[in-house]
């Protein structure tokens, strides 16, 4: 979405997610025109896989993670594969799928997803209280 105007990168980004409200897509397009394009850039340039190995990564942490997954069908970051890959690597993970959202999935279930991590959060207060 390089070098669009907030209107250009509005029409785009209602095609990722057809079910945000045109106030939450407008919202979401002034977000997206104010970043740097450079961070959109490098991820896609190939540099990140010469010096990044994510196999490595993910099985060095240690501390709690929730990997939430969108549906691959609905714009996903991950793919299945990528996913359970994570979720395997990952020592001290939750992994959770929401098969009927893409990639947006906290704007296209905001309840859900604040409740989502703020379940987790407890989850995680609670073995910290009883260690």
């Amino acid at each position: 979405m390089k070098n669009l105007s907030v209107a250009d990168t509005a029409i785009e980004l209602r095609k990722i997610n057809t079910s945000l409200s045109n106030k939450a897509i407008a919202k979401w397009a002034i977000t997206v025109t104010k970043v740097d394009p450079e961070a959109w850039s490098f991820p896609g340039d190939g540099q990140i896989s010469e010096s990044w190995n994510p196999d490595a990564v993910l099985a060095e942490i240690t501390l709690p993670v929730l990997l939430m997954q969108a549906s691959p069908d609905m714009g996903a970051a991950l793919s299945d594969s990528e996913a359970t890959r994570a979720d395997d690597l990952l020592t001290n993970g939750r992994y959770v799928k929401w098969d009927d959202v893409g990639h947006g999935m906290h704007h296209a279930e905001p309840e859900r997803f604040v409740q989502l991590v703020n379940a987790f959060f407890v989850q995680i207060l609670r073995k910290l209280a009883k260690a």
